[in-house]
């Protein structure tokens, strides 16, 4: 019989205020937007910034690609920073670039992974970093969940595309990497916490169109082979205890360490999915990997 794990306190009070057992089929996209949006809201201490809006072509059609812009309000405007670009932490070392990918259904694959590699060709081009103030020998990639996803695919576009060398690291918080939905965390975990797996298949249902994008590793990284892992960034990935998503997760980390790319990772006891960015899951265990992943930036790019 398996046994339900002890959740850390935010992630406890959280599932008492979180519906489940739901039936998504069928329900509109932008209902479940605004209705749990609200719920992943709150009120929680963030860094000084100074936020900058901007717009960057996408590579292969040239549409806009909407980009909010993070600088550490305690650095001067004209210094020059490595940059993390982050799909879905701002701390002091880094300009943020927080890209707002175009969501599913409304666009389906591959058009937000075409986004995010051309945010990180844009950022990485000696050309655009003089008026962006971006330092481009020092870029790092990360992402939560489906982010993470985009974190990972983004990696492989570069190693495609000969832009390899440009992404020094990758940050990947219980990313999604495989459509199967069969893994013991699965199983565990299927009708809670948080993220169900009915609420996954409904995610997939919107954002891929045919079963052959489940085969794609442009996709979902599950269908990657080792060799196509080679020469990748070295990397963080976090996973949480009571997440479904959390097997595959260490699945990848094993995977990447199997082509010879350093990756550290960590699973985060009772904790439940989107501890690191729903706010209402804000806890000590979000701020002590927000250190460690501020400490390897800081590594990374020193």
């Amino acid at each position: 019989m398996t046994v339900s794990p002890k959740l850390i306190p935010s992630s406890q009070a959280f599932v008492f205020t979180f519906p489940t057992n739901v039936d998504y089929t069928g329900v509109p996209i932008q209902y479940v937007r605004d209705n749990v949006s609200p719920i992943l809201s709150a009120d929680i201490p963030r860094p000084k910034v100074v936020i900058e809006k901007m717009e960057i072509p996408c590579y292969t059609d040239g549409h806009l690609i909407p980009v909010d812009v993070y600088r550490p309000a305690s650095v001067r405007a004209d210094e020059i920073l490595p940059v993390l670009v982050y799909f879905s932490l701002v701390k002091h070392i880094v300009l943020f670039f927080f890209v707002n990918y175009s969501l599913s259904p409304e666009v389906k694959f591959p058009v937000a992974t075409e986004e995010c590699c051309s945010v990180v060709r844009y950022v990485s081009s000696p050309e655009q970093a003089k008026s962006s103030r971006i330092d481009p020998t020092r870029v790092a990639v990360g992402g939560d969940s489906a982010g993470g996803n985009l974190a990972i695919i983004s990696t492989f576009l570069a190693k495609q595309r000969n832009l390899e060398n440009k992404i020094k690291y990758h940050i990947l918080y219980y990313p999604t990497t495989d459509a199967s939905l069969s893994s013991e965390s699965y199983k565990q975990f299927a009708d809670g916490y948080f993220l169900t797996k009915s609420l996954i298949e409904y995610f997939f249902k919107n954002y891929l169109s045919s079963d052959e994008d489940r085969k794609n590793k442009l996709a979902l990284p599950v269908n990657a082979m080792v060799n196509d892992l080679f020469g990748l960034p070295a990397g963080l990935l976090i996973t949480a205890e009571a997440d479904v998503l959390r097997d595959e997760g260490e699945d990848f980390a094993r995977k990447l360490l199997e082509a010879n790319v350093p990756v550290t990772s960590f699973r985060v006891q009772g904790a439940i999915h989107g501890f690191m960015s729903a706010a209402p899951l804000h806890s000590t265990e979000t701020l002590q990997i927000i250190d460690l992943t501020t400490s390897a930036l800081r590594k990374i790019f020193s």
